[in-house]
């Protein structure tokens, strides 16, 4: 027998380039959904890298206030990673999400997580 959905987690990942516009769009989605049935939570894995280090930081600071329209935030993690091989750091991103999710030991029978981009 299936269970019901009760939460719904999103998992952003990546650079914040664009993230204004992707909360207010996802904000007018789920108000005009059926989700609105559900508890939603977002977090947020957001890495900034290159020799520009300065740069990318204060990129995401000034991101971090645009994080306050967020209503369903969780948590944020912002952290530097060097990257070689693109593919390999995209889901290094996923899989660190992922396991910090699992560390805070929460009950996820009845949620579906969502990975996804920021933007």
């Amino acid at each position: 027998m299936m269970q019901n959905i009760e939460k719904l987690i999103f998992c952003y990942t990546g650079e914040p380039r664009s993230l204004g516009k992707g909360l207010k769009n996802r904000k007018n989605i789920l108000v005009k959904s059926k989700y609105n049935n559900y508890v939603i939570e977002s977090r947020y894995l957001i890495c900034y890298q290159g020799e520009k280090t300065r740069n990318n930081k204060n990129k995401i600071f000034k991101t971090i206030n645009i994080l306050k329209k967020d209503e369903t935030l969780k948590n944020i993690f912002i952290e530097n990673k060097q990257a070689n091989n693109t593919f390999k750091h995209i889901l290094k991103q996923k899989y660190d999400i992922l396991y910090q999710l699992y560390k805070e030991k929460n009950e996820l029978v009845k949620s579906t997580i969502i990975l996804t981009r920021t933007d």
